[in-house]
């Protein structure tokens, strides 16, 4: 088992290491999207595996595993609460469970087969749903150290305009209706530089609300 003094270690590290492999992806995706409309067509494969939009991707894998590693930070504190009233744990349960819900959808996309069989908006129901969560969670919110508290609001506000508020961004840019030899729509530069910042938020937001986690303590 590890020692107390290796479990330190671990919290003090693995921000750092999700930070740099944040940055990472980032620029793997900043890079290949240039070579690709500047310099060379990258074949498929290629540039799938850097492409930040693709759940098919390195970032789509780390993307993944941070939201399940979050959830599950979450579920564990949750059970560490047994002087904490009934409610409160109820609502840091369901905040663990949303977050291995969000692995789920971000390993599937599900809002995009969602869009493709509903015409409505998708990150207008995002907003909603956004809202909703917001709301209900103000007690719980209230309870926590003021520290946590800022950071965990923090974290769900870079989260949501990643995920949700570049979406609306990307509206801007006009659709040819034609794809690609990968089967992919046929953008521009400056689409796939506006996916890097809407995955980097999204990622980001994890990554904070993970420090934050490593940094509650029972």
């Amino acid at each position: 088992m590890l020692s107390r003094l290796g479990l330190e270690h671990i919290e003090r590290r693995l921000p750092i290491w999700l930070w740099a492999t944040v940055a990472v992806l980032v620029a793997a995706h900043i890079v290949a999207m240039i070579i690709h409309f500047r310099v060379a067509e990258l074949s498929c494969h290629v540039r799938e595996l850097f492409d930040l939009e693709e759940n098919e991707s390195f970032a789509g894998l780390f993307t993944t595993l941070i939201l399940i590693f979050a959830g599950l930070s979450v579920l564990y504190h949750a059970r560490q609460l047994r002087e904490e009233r009934l409610f409160i744990r109820f609502l840091w349960r369901l905040l663990g469970i949303g977050f291995c819900l969000l692995a789920i959808e971000k390993f599937i996309a599900l809002h995009r087969k969602f869009g493709a069989l509903v015409d409505v908006s998708w990150p207008a129901v995002a907003v909603g749903a956004a809202l909703i969560v917001a709301i209900a969670y103000i007690p719980f919110l209230a309870r926590l150290p003021a520290k946590t508290r800022i950071l965990f609001l923090v974290a769900g506000a870079i989260y949501v305009i990643g995920s949700i508020g570049i979406d609306f961004s990307t509206e801007w840019f006009p659709e040819s209706g034609a794809h690609d030899a990968c089967g992919d729509p046929i953008v521009t530069l400056g689409y796939r530089l506006t996916a890097a910042i809407e995955a980097g938020l999204e990622m980001s937001g994890v990554v904070l609300f993970i420090q934050a986690m490593l940094k509650l303590k029972t």
